[in-house]
């Protein structure tokens, strides 16, 4: 236990060039807490993976990016509903609102593992443009603001989507200031409710139909207008290439008329 509480002493002197820290300490002070009456701490796999993630010191020979002199701010919300996620952009030119209905595997989550993951997508949705700045973030979840500011609960899914919004930030070299506000002020909170019968999809039966009679030998390779959550897919199971009305995390292009490019079907 002894050994445990200093390697989290050198991590927590390390959080000034390492902001991530707080999401990387949390197996060790939960295994602290559970220590026995002699000082012995179980080594579970996830606090044996928490460990050796820390090695990446050990080769560690590149440099962090310092952010531009610019000091650009991007005003970002974000929210969740029990069938859908939303985020509103403000980029210095116009406001962009995206979203999309929940995949399968977060579809039964709670409701607090939704609105952060509705966060992540939010910023997967960011214009390539966008990096080098600060992004603004208003979320209406107390959790979801604890969590992102290592205050909240020790949850393993809300800390390891945090990780992956951590590594976004550090690979378009992004800031992420998150606030609260009350729901009614939550400027996405309608586009998460937003519900429309355009957004159907043809039953998994019926594409096969369509597969077989037009597909030729290789199926269809492009599904011009879809979301993601209702692009078709080839005979692989994998997403067609698909155009989306504003951007989402897989999608290949915003308006499908926006393109130059003819497209060959």
């Amino acid at each position: 236990m002894k050994c445990l509480q200093r390697l989290i002493g050198k991590c927590n002197s390390f959080s000034l060039a390492f902001p991530a820290t707080k999401f990387y300490i949390r197996e060790m002070a939960a295994s602290i807490a559970m220590a026995s009456r002699s000082g012995e701490v179980y080594l579970s796999p996830n606090l044996r993976e928490e460990i050796v993630f820390w090695r990446f010191l050990d080769s560690w020979d590149n440099a962090i990016q310092w952010r531009s002199e610019r000091h650009v701010a991007i005003s970002f919300a974000s929210d969740a509903s029990s069938f859908r996620w939303g985020a509103v952009i403000h980029p210095p030119t116009k406001a962009i609102s995206v979203g999309d209905y929940w995949e399968e595997s977060v579809r039964n989550e709670h409701v607090n593992v939704k609105e952060i993951w509705a966060v992540l997508k939010g910023l997967q949705s960011l214009p390539e443009s966008v990096s080098d700045c600060r992004i603004d973030a208003q979320v209406d979840s107390m959790v979801v603001f604890h969590a992102w500011s290592g205050r909240g609960p020790r949850s393993r899914k809300l800390t390891q989507i945090s990780k992956w919004i951590f590594q976004l930030l550090v690979d378009r070299n992004l800031s992420l200031e998150m606030s609260f506000v009350p729901s009614h002020l939550n400027r996405a909170d309608w586009f998460s409710r937003r519900l429309s019968r355009s957004d159907a999809i043809l039953s998994r039966n019926s594409w096969e139909i369509v597969q077989r009679r037009f597909g030729r030998v290789k199926g269809h390779g492009l599904d011009l207008m879809s979301l993601d959550s209702n692009v078709q897919r080839d005979w692989r199971g994998n997403p067609l290439k698909h155009f989306t009305p504003y951007p989402t995390p897989g999608s290949s292009g915003v308006n499908v008329f926006n393109h130059a490019r003819p497209l060959v079907l």
